[in-house]
Parts: structure tokens; sequence; C-alpha cells
């Protein structure tokens, strides 16, 4: 087997370019007379890097790579399963266990040998992780021989990671995490690294989800859960009130759900982070979203339109009255859009007002509402409100009663141009969903002007994109014409800069339906939505399903992503 693995490894690295034949044919040598690993000899000889290394042996065997180990948070009991000596002289740690497998970092996950020697040790079944071998080492002698091994981690982290400053409400920030912790106070640590290592990463999303035995911490990133750490059960209440006490929750309400905020600042950016609590069978569980206010400082043009719709959309969101529509899921980056599309518009001529629940961000010029539902207030009685200060363009969060709809259609038939969001999977959607609230078809078709359903979908990652074979049922699946032979197909192969997923960023794909003459008569005749449908299609309108093929065959994203969007 590890000579099967020798040469796919090899002839992968040649015909890289990384080494030639020659260069491997002489660490081959080397390795024959010195006994000494070949990777290690490869590296030795400054042929190749460690990570370089890492990112093609795991491609080529499918082995789970993991990176920033020194910043995974373990549980002591899981150190304790496999001692020192046998860490330090086979170069493995454990990191955690699920069910009654144990998760283990190894430099050749490979060796069948080592493996079963570590389930005769721990009684378990053993899956193991590569990492980097500088990292491993230093794990190791960060954990063994410390029984708090999550104090000196987070001092690592933070240490080595920007400063992490909470904003309060008064625009003051507090001392940095630096002058303001010491090591009595881990837990503080622990959190704001946690957060800083989120931003880092791009994530969206902070996940606290407590089990049985352990607390496990996921990043969103790119729309896609990780796991980012896993921690020891017995912080999980410090951990829970530290972020209780930055959002101003009442730390002693545990079985009611609670929502809150705080802002920080982290590499000279200030994100808003919204923080929502549910009690779980375990323990709280916690959703931190994090809100970059610098992403709002993009262009519509930067979401992923294409030229034809993005020229379509604009003009439209110049309309001097109307409603417009942006519908899909959560997490579709609906908000953004009409962020973006109200900057687009905005000029101090203009009176542009939002309804919102919660503000996800700050719009410079534009006057800012949001909805206190504590306090019984809703969206149709700020919009009520709203009307009264004579605005040119409104913004509602979401339009899902038939109060809030009927008031919104009325304003958009009174010189108002009015933006909002609905819950519907595609553009006939919508316009089922408003005529199911309780509007009448010929006043829905009288006030909105078009609807953009919208999705995100993961970009492959640069440094690891290469070219593949589509699958002859794939081919058929995506509605293309002609001949596989005639396109060019891209995946990421999973690299050290995209965390193994093959994926980097996300881009919008995009369904613009413009209500016209001809589907305000099927709308208002009750024709079903596949008739609708049809017309706009064949007046035009790309579905979204098309647009994504569009980006397959430009190389922005993969079939199979598309289909796990869609």
């Amino acid at each position: 087997m590890l000579e099967n693995v020798k040469k796919i490894v090899g002839e992968r690295l040649i015909k890289s370019g990384i080494v030639d034949q020659d260069q491997y044919l002489l660490a081959l040598e080397r390795q024959k007379d010195t006994g000494v690993c070949l990777k290690q000899i490869l590296v030795d000889l400054g042929y190749i890097s460690e990570a370089e290394l890492a990112d093609y042996k795991w491609a080529s065997f499918n082995i789970p790579f993991m990176e920033d180990v020194l910043d995974k948070v373990v549980d002591p009991q899981i150190i304790q399963m496999i001692p020192e000596a046998i860490c330090r002289n086979n170069n493995v740690m454990p990191l955690f266990k699920v069910m009654d497998v144990l998760i283990i970092a190894m430099l050749n996950p490979l060796d069948k040998s080592l493996i079963d020697d570590l389930k005769m040790v721990t009684g378990c079944q053993i899956d193991g992780v590569l990492v980097k071998k500088e990292e491993l080492v230093k794990s190791i002698d960060m954990f063994y021989g410390k029984a708090d091994g999550s104090s000196k981690i987070v001092k690592r982290m933070v240490d080595d990671e920007e400063e992490l400053f909470l904003i309060n409400e008064n625009k003051e920030t507090e001392s940095s995490l630096k002058t303001t912790t010491t090591l009595d106070a881990p837990v503080i640590r622990i959190v704001n690294a946690i957060i800083s290592q989120a931003i880092k990463k791009g994530a969206s999303e902070i996940h606290f989800d407590p089990d049985e035995d352990i607390l496990r911490v996921k990043y969103r990133i790119d729309g896609v859960l990780r796991d980012a750490m896993i921690t020891t059960r017995s912080l999980q209440p410090s951990i829970i009130s530290r972020i209780k006490i930055m959002a101003s929750f009442d730390i002693s309400v545990k079985r009611t759900p609670q929502e809150g905020k705080f802002k920080v600042n982290s590499y000279n950016k200030d994100f808003d982070v919204r923080v929502l609590t549910v009690p779980a069978i375990y323990g709280e569980k916690i959703v931190m979203r994090l809100l970059d206010q610098i992403s709002i400082k993009l262009g519509l043009k930067d979401l992923g339109f294409t030229k034809e719709c993005y020229e379509k959309f604009t003009e439209l969101i110049k309309s001097p009255y109307g409603i417009i529509f942006v519908t899909g899921p959560t997490g579709s980056g609906k908000t953004t859009t009409l962020y973006l599309a109200l900057q687009e518009i905005h000029s101090y001529k203009r009176n542009i007002i939002t309804i919102e629940d919660p503000i996800e961000c700050v719009l410079d010029g534009i006057d800012q509402i949001e909805v206190n539902a504590k306090a019984g207030e809703t969206f149709a009685e700020n919009l009520t409100s709203v009307l009264e200060q004579e605005p040119d363009v409104i913004m509602v969060g979401e339009i899902s009663d038939l109060e809030t709809a009927d008031i919104a259609v009325r304003a958009a038939l009174t010189n108002h141009l009015v933006f909002s969001t609905l819950s519907s999977r595609d553009t006939p959607g919508a316009i089922a969903r408003m005529i199911d609230i309780g509007i009448q078809p010929y006043l829905v078709t009288s006030s909105i002007i078009c609807i953009l359903t919208q999705r995100l979908v993961r970009v492959i990652c640069l440094d690891c994109r290469e070219k593949y074979i589509m699958s002859e049922s794939e081919f058929k699946e995506s509605g293309l014409v002609g001949q596989k032979g005639e396109y060019t197909f891209f995946k990421g192969a999973g690299c050290s800069q995209c965390s193994g997923s093959g994926y980097r960023g996300k881009t919008g794909i995009f369904e613009l339906m413009i209500i016209d003459k001809e589907l305000r008569g099927l709308i208002q005749s009750g024709k079903s939505a596949e008739m609708i449908m049809y017309a706009a299609r064949r007046a035009g309108m790309k579905t979204l399903w098309e647009d994504g093929i569009e980006k397959v065959k430009k190389g922005i994203t993969t079939f199979e992503e598309l289909k796990r969007t869609i």
C-alpha cells in the first residue's frame, strides 16, 4: 500500500512540475540508503515545501487535511487517551471523539500498522487527518504535561491575532483583549479568540452547539458549516455567560430564547455581531451572525449579475413608483442586494426610509427604522407612520402578512417606490405568495414592477482549480446542448488555501422577471405558475438554473454546487 502511495504521489509531483524525474529518483535512492521517509527527504532537499506535499498527498487519496491544529481546544480527557511517549515517537495526537471514533492528527494517515496499534491503545476506531509536522510537534508540546491546555492555546491564538475590541453604543472601545484580561480569565480569551479567528477566515456565522460531553464550535464559511474547535463541556457555562454579557442579555434566563447584538473591531474593520440563543437538550445553543460593514461598500455589479441582467435591474430600480421584490431562502443575500440597490439610487434629493428587523448595516444618508417586536411594533404600523413622512423610496424588510402587503401595494400605487423581500423559491412563487396573503390579482399586477430571485453559490478556489471530465449523467442533467467534448469544466482539488473544500468565496445567480403586459394578463386570469414561467422565458428571462449553468461553463462554480444550491 505504501509503495503505491509513493508511486502515485511521485507521478503527481512530476506531472505538476514541482519536481522533475531526476530529482524524484535521487530522493528515492537517498530514501533507500538512509531509511528516512521520502516526504522528509523531498522537503530537506528543498524540492517542495511540507504544505505543498500535504496538499498533493491529500488530493491524491482524498485524505482529510486539517489546518491550524494549534487553534483547536482539545478536551484534556481526550489527551489522556494516548500516552505522551506514543504521541512523540509516532507523531500523532488525539483531537476529539465522535461516538466511538477517535479523530487523530497524523503525518501519515495511511500507516495501517500504526492505526492498528492506536486502536489497541485507545479501544476506539481511528480516523486519521493529515497535518503539518511543525504544527503537530508544537501541539504535542502544548498539550502534554499541562492539564489546562485550553488556556495556553487561547493565549497563543490571542497573541498571534489582531487585537479585538468590543465597541459600546457610544462608539467608545473597551481596552483590547491583551490589556483587559489575564490568564486568570481564559474564557474571555477563548470567546474573543473564536470571534477573531472567524473574522480572519471570512465566516458569516459562529455556532456554539452543546453536546452530551463536549461543546462544538462551528464556522459557516461560504454558506457551509465547518468544525472550528471542540472544547470540554466544563467550559460551556462560562463561554455562554460571556457571550450573553457581550450581547447585554440576562444571564440568568436559560429557558427562553434571547436576541441581541454588539459590535467589535478587528483587523481595522467594524463588525455587527447579532446573537441568538435557544434552549436545547444539553444547554443553550448560540448562533452569532457576523455582519461586515465593508461588504456593503461593494456595488451591484460585484454580486455576479450577467451584463444583461445588471443593466435591466439597474434601470428598473430607478422607476418612480411600484414594488420591486427580491426573493430567496435565508442566507441567499437578499438584504445585501436591497442595500446595494438603495445605494445605487441614493441621492440627497430623494427621501429614502427603511423599515427593518433588525437593521443589519447602517447606510449613509438613509433613514433606517428598526421594528421593536418586543414592544409589540409591527412592519405595518411602522409603514403607516413612514408614509406620513412623504418618502420617495421605502424598503420594507419583509412582507409576510396581509396588513403589511396591503399598505405596501397602496404606497406603490400612490407614487412611492417600494423594495421588499418575500419567502418564495422562484419568481412565479412570489406572485402566488402575494395572492395567497390576500392581495387581489389586479392589484398585484398593477403594483409589482419586477421580481428578482437569487441564490449564492460557492466559487471554485483559484489556487487548486483543475480541469475535470463531467460524467455522461451529469452532462445530460445539465441540459447543455452539443457534445460533452465541446466544453471545459473545472473543479477545486482542495488545498490549504480553501481548507480542503475546493471552494473559496461566493457569487450570486439570478432570475429576473419583469411584469410586462402579457404577464399581467396571465396573472389576472389566474393562469398557472408554469404558464407564467413559460411566458417570462419566452420574453427573454433566464432562470436560476440557466444562469448557474453559464457560471459552470465559465469555470466560476461547479455543477455539483449548482445542484446543491438549487
